[in-house]
């Protein structure tokens, strides 16, 4: 498989497995709130063209002359998706929720900067595209992070009517929990390889 390939296929695991900006756009697809979707996805671009700028900069090399840090990044990022997924799986009353989710371009690209999940996607994008320029590998992070994030606003939108009910929004919670914690899993292993 050629580095590009492989590129375009972790991109697109992560961007269209379960995570925390996923719900963000999820949520504003199941409320038809056309504004805020798109402020999602573009939050999400801005923050993780951000976090690859920063990666490209300086990270990927620390990496490289660090390898335990690739693997202290990745345990770290899985720790955090698998605190995530408990959460879900758990479920809870909506109403207990504390803090809403980020809204805007400015939140969620705040929000994204937080993510390890974006974090160890930025570093090993610019690790397996290691003579590309930043600029191409922006262009193609947004690409994908954009159109799986539309599938999201998609998804959210088209099942509305089941996960505005509190049982079909606990059971898809604890289905995205589930998934989110295999992606969590996969991030180590693949670190560890």
């Amino acid at each position: 498989m050629t580095p590009i390939y492989a590129a375009i296929g972790v991109l697109f695991v992560a961007a269209i497995t379960p995570g925390p900006n996923n719900y963000i756009v999820l949520e504003a697809g199941m409320r038809r709130d056309w504004v805020n979707a798109s402020a999602g996805i573009a939050g999400v671009i801005v923050g993780s063209i951000l976090q690859l700028a920063l990666a490209w900069g300086g990270l990927t090399a620390a990496v490289h002359f660090f390898p335990g840090l690739r693997i202290a990044l990745a345990v770290v990022g899985g720790t955090y998706l698998l605190w995530l997924s408990a959460g879900l799986i758990m479920g809870g009353d909506e109403t207990e929720r504390t803090s809403p989710l980020p809204r805007g371009i400015l939140g969620v690209a705040a929000f994204q900067l937080l993510n390890p999940k974006g974090w160890v996607l930025v570093t090993t994008l610019a690790a397996a595209l290691p003579g590309w320029e930043l600029g191409a590998l922006a262009a193609l992070l947004a690409f994908v992070a954009g159109l799986c994030l539309t599938v999201w606003v998609g998804a959210g939108w088209i099942a509305s009517p089941l996960l505005t009910r509190p049982h079909g929004k606990l059971w898809f919670d604890r289905a995205m929990g589930a998934l989110l914690a295999a992606s969590a899993g996969g991030i180590v292993v693949h670190a560890m390889v």
